[in-house]
């Protein structure tokens, strides 16, 4: 049976099982209130590609189409999952949303509980100026511990350069995401670093993604380079990486990814870190994402499926931002998101391009700040 994947993310809540071991999390703004003819109310999911739904989410949205309230629940069959595409330890997840006039997601909160009955909770608090996202606090609580992060964005005008988090409580810095532009401002590398904590021995860890775009600035390919530092005088030694190759039709919509591993942890960028994988993306008449099929190892054989069900109404997009996140469209005026910095869309509402795809790749990326605080 195939290995499931670690932690990925579920595409119903702002990035809820990221939340789960992510602290470098942060929700982004969304764009202002816009009409859209639909909007994304349910997803189904099926995790042995047997035809029986083994989990759902739902969405709840306001008059003005923000979404107030999401849910996430576990239902399973008697066919052994294959791949889970959503949070493997979450029986079922609650979370809530607080948005400003302009869209401005202000915070949102989490609440988890795992097949041991466990309980968890996560939330953000978030501080704009300008229409810009300049400070955002992350806590998480597990087993009645409470942990904490605190991150300050940099810009050059709207530009984002630099993201820096540190530990609130002495200040020590936890990680730094620097972005480096080309000519067509956009990102040409994205480098994630975090400091070596000898007391825990953990060595300095960096990330280094670089990007190629098509003329519509969507993403083309992208290739991921992780290296560590163990003091031994030799610098920064890659121990894995990987690449991905984005596939679209005539209409501009991505139809496939394929993400292959060069070794070690595997392509950061990938929804599915540490796997290879081929994700086919289907749409409807009206061009709304229908379904979304996994093939784990790209053998031909599909593990997973996510259906979509949309809804007439208005819908105002809720915008996730994760380090070193992998593209999803294109940056327009009325979008915060740079493509390669990690701004991402919660797909809630209809996009011209993928859809509901997000990216679980921080799951591993964190896992080191995390250790480092402890």
């Amino acid at each position: 049976m195939i290995a499931r994947a670690a932690r990925p993310l579920s595409p119903f809540a702002i990035a809820a099982p990221l939340l789960l071991g992510a602290s470098a999390l942060l929700i982004g703004p969304a764009a202002s209130a816009q009409t859209a003819p639909y909007r994304v109310a349910e997803i189904s999911y099926d995790f042995d590609d047997d035809g029986v739904e083994d989990a759902r989410s739902t969405l709840v949205y306001d008059g003005s189409g923000a979404p107030t309230d999401g849910s996430y629940a576990y239902i399973g069959d008697t066919t052994p999952d294959l791949f889970r595409t959503e949070d493997n330890d979450a029986e079922s997840e609650t979370v809530t949303y607080v948005l400003d006039g302009n869209g401005f997601l202000l915070s949102s909160v989490l609440d988890r509980i795992d097949f041991s009955t466990a309980t968890e909770q996560f939330s953000v608090a978030q501080v704009f100026a300008g229409g810009l996202l300049t400070d955002s606090t992350f806590a998480s609580t597990l087993g009645g511990a409470t942990d904490s992060t605190e991150s300050v964005f940099a810009y050059t005008g709207t530009r984002l350069d630099q993201v820096v988090t540190r530990n609130p409580i002495d200040d020590s810095l936890v990680w730094t995401l620097s972005i480096g532009y080309g000519a067509d401002d956009l990102p040409d590398t994205v480098v994630f670093e975090s400091p070596a904590d000898p007391t825990n021995g953990i060595p300095a860890f960096q990330v280094e993604t670089t990007y190629t775009f098509r003329a519509d600035g969507q993403a083309d390919d992208v290739i991921s380079v992780a290296r560590v530092d163990d003091g031994s005088g030799a610098g920064f030694v890659a121990i894995g990486g990987g690449s991905g190759d984005y596939v679209y039709d005539g209409a501009g919509r991505r139809i496939e990814e394929v993400f292959t591993s060069s070794g070690g942890i595997g392509a950061f960028p990938a929804e599915f870190v540490g796997f290879d994988y081929r994700k086919t993306l289907a749409y409807d008449g009206l061009g709304l994402l229908e379904s979304e099929s996994i093939d784990v190892d790209d053998d031909g054989s599909i593990e997973a499926t996510r259906t979509f069900v949309w809804e007439a109404g208005d819908c105002v997009p809720i915008f996730v931002w994760a380090p070193n996140g992998r593209p999803e469209f294109t940056a327009t005026a009325s979008t915060p998101y740079v493509p390669g910095t990690g701004w991402q869309s919660s797909r809630n509402c209809p996009e011209p391009t993928t859809g509901l795809a997000l990216t679980a790749g921080l799951a591993l990326l964190t896992s080191f700040a995390r250790r480092r605080r402890h």
